[in-house]
């Protein structure tokens, strides 16, 4: 609904109708679902299954929805004459505000021989569109930028991380998205000791344990000891949270995780594993 309402709201103004009594349909079903004892799942077994397929009903009505109302909003640019090397992606603003240098994802297909190494975007009027190449897909294995298998024999998706100048409220971009030889995207490389991502706004720390200090670079406030991971026992009911006041509390403040960082065009984005044991029904007696 979050998407198929802006959607039907874009249609009316372009004067592109769709027949509402689909939305008005999906929203039955939704509503269906929401009284008191059915939302909070205290009801028996048969209303979870019966709300279960509500909600898939919904959810099918406004995906089929919003893609038809893309694809007729998407109709009104002429994408006709677009160079052979280039492929046109047309990205919705849905938000009733403007944004800008607002950070976008999309997902771009390409044929099976592409080379790609990276990505050359622009708009429709010339302007070159800063963007990162996140990871490639095909048959769910994700590979690296730098490891494509020529052996590959159909399509390759590529997820992509675009950062558009300006979205005006409730509106649609298209861009033109070239194959490049030139790598837009950094290798990863393992992180193993102290590390500080920062910009303009914010500096951020990770320390060795996987927790982080947050510091907001214009006001000088900073927050420490973010991201840590709490495990304790709970003798409560549904509603109310009860501790059992004789358990171990366990906490990552002593953990060791593997912490790697990921860098790209727009923000490096930290990774770390590690674990906290416990068993469904009784507290392990090796900790991880």
């Amino acid at each position: 609904m979050r998407c198929a309402e802006p959607l039907s709201a874009m249609l009316a103004a372009a004067h592109l109708p769709l027949d509402l009594h689909y939305l008005d349909t999906a929203w039955k079903y939704l509503l269906q679902n929401h009284p008191h004892d059915s939302i909070c799942g205290c009801s028996c077994d048969d209303v979870a299954r019966d709300m279960e397929r509500r909600f898939a009903w919904a959810r099918d009505i406004t995906q089929q929805y919003q893609q038809e109302a893309m694809r007729r909003l998407a109709a009104q640019t002429d994408t006709q004459q677009t160079p052979a090397d280039e492929i046109p992606v047309q990205l919705f603003h849905l938000s009733p505000w403007p944004e800008e240098n607002a950070i976008q994802t999309f997902t771009l297909r390409l044929p099976a021989d592409t080379l790609l190494r990276g990505l050359a975007i622009r708009t429709a009027d010339g302007q070159d569109i800063p963007c990162q190449i996140v990871r490639l897909r095909k048959d769910g294995v994700i590979l690296h930028p730098m490891d494509r298998d020529p052996s590959w024999d159909d399509y390759l998706l590529a997820d992509v991380l675009v950062q558009l100048p300006h979205q005006a409220a409730m509106s649609w971009t298209t861009l033109y998205c070239r194959p490049s030889l030139v790598p837009l995207s950094l290798p990863e490389r393992p992180v193993v000791r102290f590390q500080t991502l920062e910009n303009e706004y914010l500096q951020v720390s990770i320390q060795p344990n996987g927790t982080l200090d947050v510091k907001n670079k214009r006001s000088g406030t900073a927050y420490r000891g973010l991201n840590l991971f709490t495990d304790e026992a709970d003798i409560g009911d549904a509603y109310l949270f009860s501790p059992e006041l004789t358990a171990k509390v366990w906490n990552s403040v002593t953990s060791a995780p593997s912490i790697r960082i990921q860098q790209g065009r727009f923000a490096p984005a930290p990774f770390w594993t590690g674990a906290i044991a416990a068993s469904r029904t009784r507290r392990s007696s090796r900790s991880v």
